[in-house]
């Protein structure tokens, strides 16, 4: 995807194997397991434009439900550019994988929170 797309969403659950359960039997979404990521089933082709997950919550969070996650060329610049104009970082930029890449989050100034997401390079 381009810089500025939207990558992945996380929806917090407190059972994620019965919430992934409820989407597939909603919205016949696939639910796939990745060995690499334990206890985190995910939707690969929800409509075939987007893919995300389900991400245990074992308390009360303040993370706002579902995480956007968009697509950035820079991680760090990006979140530069985020304080520049008045949002906050929440986590800073996190290495997912080393196949995979990293994620950062984000508040706006109007408390709306949001994903990051910088792809690995291909080796």
């Amino acid at each position: 995807m381009s810089h500025g797309a939207i990558e992945w969403i996380d929806i917090p659950a407190a059972d994620p194997e019965a919430t992934a359960a409820f989407y597939a039997a909603v919205f016949g979404w696939t639910i796939e397991k990745d060995a690499r990521f334990a206890d985190y089933p995910m939707f690969l082709d929800a409509g075939r434009k987007i893919g995300g997950g389900f991400w245990r919550t074992g308390k009360p969070t303040d993370a706002a439900g579902v995480m956007v996650y968009i697509t950035v060329d820079d991680i760090d610049a990006t979140l530069a550019a985020v304080r520049a104009q008045g949002g906050i970082t929440v986590q800073g930029k996190t290495e997912i994988h080393a196949l995979v890449g990293w994620f950062a989050v984000f508040r706006d100034p109007a408390g709306n929170g949001m994903g990051l997401f910088q792809r690995a390079k291909k080796v």
